[in-house]
């Protein structure tokens, strides 16, 4: 697909209003206004999806049941329906790491969400496969405290990359 060839994003959260408003400023920083299905609007759901999905892509901030540590049916429904609608190739979902995630989803990108935010390069590199064109450079990450710095550094080393 050529490079900005993607219009629409979709972002579907939950409750978890850290990662809601971390993953809708990142994507704004990059230049990508997500739409959020759920807003107030004349339309139904449906109708907004199916108005913005051609050139669509999906971001799912998966979040826990209350006690529990599986994410929520109705996240999963929403998951299931963008894989199925868009192709798992557009669809990211971003998850914490103690959640417990179905064997069923492989082959879609699940991404850990971590507050050093390394799911960001995740994230930016399928934006930028799916056809986004998105600055990249954006999401370089800058440590707030300089001891964060070895973090990323262990990150990467641990991973067999460094």
């Amino acid at each position: 697909m050529a490079r900005g060839t993607r219009k629409h994003l979709f972002l579907i959260h939950g409750k978890d209003s850290t990662l809601s408003r971390d993953a809708e400023g990142f994507l704004q920083s990059l230049g990508v206004t997500p739409i959020r299905l759920a807003e107030n609007s004349e339309q139904t759901v449906v109708d907004r999806f199916e108005h913005y999905a051609s050139n669509a892509y999906a971001v799912i901030l998966l979040s826990a049941t209350q006690g529990s540590q599986i994410p929520s049916a109705n996240h999963l429904f929403q998951l299931g329906f963008f894989v199925g609608k868009l192709g798992r190739r557009y669809v990211t979902a971003i998850h914490r790491d103690r959640l417990e995630l179905p064997s069923e989803l492989q082959g879609v990108l699940c991404v850990p969400y971590d507050e050093i935010g390394i799911w960001k390069f995740a994230l930016v590199r399928d934006l930028v496969a799916a056809g986004f064109a998105v600055e990249s450079k954006l999401a370089v990450y800058r440590p707030k405290r300089p001891e964060q710095y070895a973090t990323v550094r262990t990150l990467v080393r641990s991973s067999g990359e460094g």
